[in-house]
């Protein structure tokens, strides 16, 4: 569909932002399989879709014309009560992409498969460096509160800054069902990569004299590998034989390994899948001068 211009892609901000320039509109919607192998076999989501964008225009054009003090919110259980995007709990169901159940989960993460969540955790941190950079702008400038109004990043951020250990949970569970046997496991999702992405932002804003290059840089736990977990199912298929299996124990981890001696990351090196040298570092295998990075 890319090479028949169906589809256009846009890899970074500066790229959406000049497609806005231009007058492109952008509409997100969340878009959960209806079947195994497709997409929407039926073309009942595509409906479903065509028809809250309706409902989203009409919405939006009340809410231009009378504020959203009179908006009201009909829930699935019959429950109406007034719109409220201070509660917890409607702010947690409408942004808590963390907190469902994606297909992945519920077919059993075939092959020791890594979650989708796991997935998402690199965009959506992206997403969370563009929001709290334009944070700090708006908290710098010599107007923050007008920027912090206009700016709908530096609001966005205003909005989930209460919730973030909600929205970005530490760890899930990761759930394989071979055979219908159940085998969940407590790994690494997020870990510290929330306040990494916070710091590594101040760092990249601050002045030359800014205090936070006197200060030692803080230890963070890792996220999530997002690698196929072929410890586990090697356990089981041990099991499954009648063999017994003589491998030390380790810590629950996305990917797969025990978890690496706490060190001072390097940030610019801060993601899934990187390894960084570290002449006093110890690899959880034994070989010296490296660790496992977030």
């Amino acid at each position: 569909m890319v090479e028949r211009a169906q589809i256009v892609v846009f890899h970074t901000v500066d790229q959406v932002r000049k497609a806005q320039a231009s007058g492109l509109i952008f509409l997100f919607l969340s878009h959960q399989w209806l079947g195994w192998s497709e997409p929407d076999p039926d073309g009942a989501h595509y409906a479903a879709m065509c028809s809250a964008i309706k409902a989203v225009a009409e919405i939006m054009s009340f809410w231009a014309r009378h504020g959203s003090s009179n908006m009201h919110v009909l829930g699935a259980d019959g429950s109406f009560g007034p719109l409220d995007l201070s509660d917890e709990a409607t702010l947690v169901s409408t942004l808590g992409v963390f907190q469902g159940e994606l297909t992945c989960c519920r077919l059993g993460h075939p092959r020791a498969q890594p979650c989708d969540k796991e997935e998402l955790v690199l965009p959506i941190l992206g997403l969370l460096a563009h929001m709290y950079r334009d944070h700090l702008l708006a908290l710098r400038s010599s107007d923050g509160l007008e920027l912090s109004k206009t700016s709908m990043a530096a609001g966005a951020f205003d909005l989930i800054a209460p919730h973030l250990d909600v929205l970005f949970p530490k760890t899930f569970e990761w759930e394989y069902t071979p055979d219908g046997t159940q085998i969940v496991e407590t790994s690494p999702l997020f870990g510290d990569l929330v306040e990494a992405v916070k710091y590594a932002v101040e760092v990249e804003m601050a002045a030359e004299d800014d205090p936070i290059f006197q200060r030692a840089a803080p230890i963070f736990e890792p996220g999530t590998h997002a690698r196929r977990r072929i410890h586990v199912r090697a356990r089981y298929e041990k099991r499954r034989s009648g063999e017994t299996d003589t491998s030390s124990p380790s810590r629950a981890h996305g990917g797969g390994h025990p978890m690496p001696r706490r060190g001072r990351p390097a940030l610019h090196g801060m993601n899934w899948r990187s390894f960084r040298r570290d002449p006093d570092a110890q690899h959880p295998h034994g070989a010296p001068g490296e660790i496992d990075e977030p």
